[in-house]
């Protein structure tokens, strides 16, 4: 709305052929002041927010002041009483509405501010889940790949105690096929060969507790490894050639070889005559 206050013209002269107006505009939100003069004139456009108005009355006569935040102060006289009230009336309720508008769209903008922080919460609560649903399925593949490891690993000691079985039989099967093959020799021995299986014959006879060393190193005795027969082979009649490293079986402090029972076996013989025709001998 534009409502149009006009000074009154019985004041003087000016007034009567152009009067001064104040003008406001609600839907603009401002504040004209009019002064025309014959020539040029006065005109001065205000926002309504940042303006005063305040009047100054007489007994039949009063004075509009207007006042802008800027500093400028414009006093117009000649208004009549009850135009100069109408004024300040029409000016009260024309800043009541624009208050009221303004509370309506700073009520607004803060909704909309809320809305705005309500979505910005949920989209990150969202993107929360996400990486948590994300964290654990990266979790759960872990898992997965530390089970189908574990299971890997069982698998493989198994593989090896399969292995290592295998191995065992086959050196029983190897050891057997050699003292099987040996025996099946013809044995022909010489003179010396006699007179072991004689000495030997007499190890066994007496089943003295010792332990029988063969100075004869045979091809299948490892490096650094001494050839016996141990004392439960002899009481058994047990054909078994043992060995052990030197530094296990040498006793340097009586300079003799102690009895040992627990070498590995690296030859069996069905017979002693097959143990000398093989061609170990004596220390």
């Amino acid at each position: 709305m534009r409502y149009s206050f006009s000074a009154s013209p019985f004041t003087n002269a000016k007034n009567i052929i152009l009067p001064t107006e104040v003008i406001i505009d609600t839907n603009k939100g401002v504040v004209i002041v009019r002064e025309p003069n014959l020539i040029g004139g006065k005109e001065a456009c205000l926002n309504m927010s940042c303006t005063t108005i305040s009047i100054n009355s007489g007994l039949l006569f009063s004075d509009v002041i207007v006042e802008s935040a800027g500093g400028k102060r414009y006093v117009l006289p000649g208004f009549s009483r009850m135009e100069a009230e109408s004024l300040l009336s029409t000016y009260s309720k024309a800043q009541g509405g624009m208050r009221e508008k303004e509370n309506k769209i700073n009520r607004r903008l803060a909704r909309r501010a809320a809305m705005e922080e309500d979505m910005r919460m949920q989209r990150e609560m969202e993107r929360s889940e996400e990486m948590m649903d994300l964290e654990e399925r990266q979790l759960e593949r872990i898992r997965a790949r530390m089970d189908e490891l574990d299971r890997l690993e069982q698998e493989l000691a198994q593989k090896r105690q399969e292995l290592a079985e295998l191995q065992n039989q086959a050196s029983d099967a190897r050891v057997s096929r050699t003292s099987t093959r040996r025996s099946n020799k013809r044995k022909v021995l010489n003179e010396e060969q006699k007179h072991q299986l004689t000495m030997i014959q007499k190890v066994y006879e007496r089943c003295i507790p010792i332990t029988p060393i063969f100075k004869y190193y045979h091809a299948s005795v490892p490096d650094g490894m001494v050839p016996y027969i141990s004392f439960s082979d002899l009481r058994s009649y047990n054909f078994n050639i043992r060995v052990l490293s030197a530094k296990d079986f040498f006793n340097e402090d009586t300079n003799t070889y102690e009895k040992k029972e627990n070498g590995e076996i690296i030859a069996s013989y069905n017979s002693i005559e097959d143990l000398v025709a093989d061609g170990w001998v004596l220390d």
